[in-house]
């Protein structure tokens, strides 16, 4: 039995395939979840992983002064 990954001819963005060229890919082309349309990375989001073969991971930052989807309130501090 023999892995193949799939070509990658084509660079597009949303397609959940982190390619080097870009700084996230999580599979989507929604704004304001970490990772935007044109995969770059949003302010208030740590944006992990990706490979060819697998989308990046998003989160909010806590503590960071941003608040974003998915968090009550971001005051700036840890406290």
């Amino acid at each position: 039995s023999s892995f193949h990954l799939r070509s990658v001819c084509q660079i597009r963005c949303g397609d959940g395939r982190k390619h080097p060229s870009e700084a996230c890919d999580d599979g989507n082309n929604w704004d304001q979840d970490g990772c935007s349309s044109d995969c770059q990375l949003e302010a208030g989001f740590e944006c992990l992983g990706g490979t060819l073969a697998s989308p990046s991971e998003c989160k909010p930052i806590c503590g960071d002064g941003f608040e974003v989807h998915g968090e009550g309130c971001d005051d700036g501090n840890l406290v």
